[in-house]
């Protein structure tokens, strides 16, 4: 999917594509993915939960946040556009609690978030929990959220366990931030399906590599079922050009 969208003396060509795997050993995929076209609105959630509360709980967050979404040309500054997500994300938590307290069968569902806009020459991005926001930028790759989470020893096994997610309290605090965009950058959402298995220097190696979007996505949730992951995998990429 190919989209362009005039940014003031800029013209930015953004060429969008998200996959989802439900990996090698989930009966069901939580994780849930969209982009709204409009707003070149890209978000990324992974439900937690018993039964299907957690692909009910991201479902929620995806579709009410793109429901939400405007486009960048409907705020003033940066600023406006980033408290506009902030609130967002606080009224979406809100709806995914209410859910979960008015429904016996979603109660305890929740889901981590991540999602980002474009607002001129800068990107503005959220995220809650441990879903990540990478930028791939001349062979170099960043990671530019910082998880939601505290690692504590299990049976002499170190773990993560999420510090954050939406929907599991009446109040979340997301993180918001910014980063300049630049001709070729390529930002990539993605749950820990992925990042549990794959190396930084395993994706480096595929996106240096190979440029079509869609291969590359494919190419790294084969690699993560190929060493073993059994959550759910999902990818949200946006590579960034000018026309």
């Amino acid at each position: 999917m190919a989209h362009t969208h005039l940014i003031k003396e800029h013209t930015w060509s953004l060429e969008t594509y998200g996959l989802s795997d439900i990996g090698l050993r989930r009966s069901n995929n939580e994780d849930v993915w969209g982009y709204k076209k409009d707003a070149l609105f890209c978000i990324l959630a992974d439900g937690m939960g018993g039964h299907v509360a957690g692909e009910v709980a991201a479902q929620l967050a995806v579709d009410t946040l793109c429901k939400k979404a405007a486009p960048a040309s409907h705020f003033a500054t940066p600023q406006e556009l980033a408290l506009f997500l902030h609130e967002a994300i606080l009224d979406t938590n809100q709806d995914i609690y209410r859910k979960a307290l008015e429904d016996t069968s979603l109660r305890g569902m929740g889901t981590t978030l991540c999602c980002m806009q474009p607002y001129r020459d800068l990107l503005i991005y959220a995220h809650v929990g441990d879903s990540r926001i990478y930028r791939f930028r001349d062979g170099t790759l960043e990671q530019l959220t910082k998880d939601h989470t505290l690692k504590r020893s299990v049976n002499n096994i170190e773990r993560s366990f999420l510090t954050k997610a939406l929907g599991t309290s009446s109040y979340v605090r997301p993180s918001l931030a910014s980063t300049p965009l630049h001709p070729n950058d390529l930002y990539f959402m993605c749950s820990d399906g992925l990042t549990d298995c794959v190396k930084n220097q395993e994706i480096i190696n595929i996106l240096s590599k190979e440029k079509d979007l869609i291969i590359s996505s494919k190419q790294l949730i084969s690699l993560a079922k190929s060493k073993g992951s059994g959550d759910n995998i999902t990818i949200l990429m946006t590579k960034i050009a000018t026309k």
